[in-house]
């Protein structure tokens, strides 16, 4: 089983993200703490710092 870490600073970010998007984000963890299927997954980013990324909306993605 996985495990997924958060950043000492992320809490602090999360409060500045406006309401639905920090409210779909801890949804995401909600959904990769409970996920049996391969539709949250983690996906490569070309030419990233960060090796992966986690799906939140169609339009949002965040670093793992």
């Amino acid at each position: 089983m996985p495990t997924l870490a958060i950043d000492k600073g992320f809490l602090a970010d999360l409060v500045k993200l406006e309401k639905p998007v920090a409210k779909r984000v801890t949804e995401v963890f909600d959904e990769f703490d409970t996920a049996t299927h391969t539709g949250l997954h983690l996906e490569k980013i070309n030419n990233a710092r960060n090796p992966g990324s986690a799906r939140s909306a169609s339009t949002s993605r965040g670093a793992a």
